[in-house]
């Protein structure tokens, strides 16, 4: 069964679209393009240290497995971003729960997940599984080198399945 979970306050107050969730408003791309591009950014500041926030935030679609379960994770760096970006930190989704995705070259990307999609997620999917997810890309960490999005919906499977 396809499933489909849709975040309208995060679209609206994240992205400043529509205000209606609309997939088409998400670029397809690559996790390799995304990681690619976030060591671009993270090296042309000369360093790999600090965080690198991207502005305006982008809005990305791309499919890859699931390389951890979900976990409780340290979400202050996302909520301080989003908040020095003018949005109110009492009017953001609750965000508690992270899982680290993986593509088939073994490039990696850290997805922070709301809470609302968390227990559908837990029940539904596995270590292993591939997921095709619309999120926001938020910043990249020099520190591990990876890109930190935050995840607005998916779905089990390829886009097409």
């Amino acid at each position: 069964m396809m499933r489909s979970v849709f975040v309208l306050f995060l679209w609206v107050c994240c992205c400043n679209l529509v205000l209606a969730f609309d997939y088409d408003g998400y670029k397809k791309t690559t996790l390799s393009s995304i990681v690619t591009e976030s060591d671009v950014i993270i090296d042309s500041h000369g360093e790999d240290l600090g965080l690198e926030i991207l502005t305006p935030m982008r809005a990305v679609s791309f499919s890859n497995q699931i390389l951890s379960l979900l976990a409780p994770c340290d979400t202050n760096a996302l909520f301080q971003i989003l908040v020095m970006q003018g949005h109110e930190r009492n009017s953001l989704p609750a965000v508690s729960f992270c899982l680290e995705i993986e593509n088939e070259s073994g490039q990696s990307a850290v997805m922070y997940v709301q809470d609302s999609l968390v227990s559908a997620m837990q029940s539904e999917l596995i270590a292993g599984d591939v997921i095709t997810t619309w999120s926001v890309w938020v910043f990249s960490n020099g520190f591990d080198r990876k890109p930190y999005l935050l995840l607005n919906a998916y779905r089990k499977g390829l886009p097409d399945a």
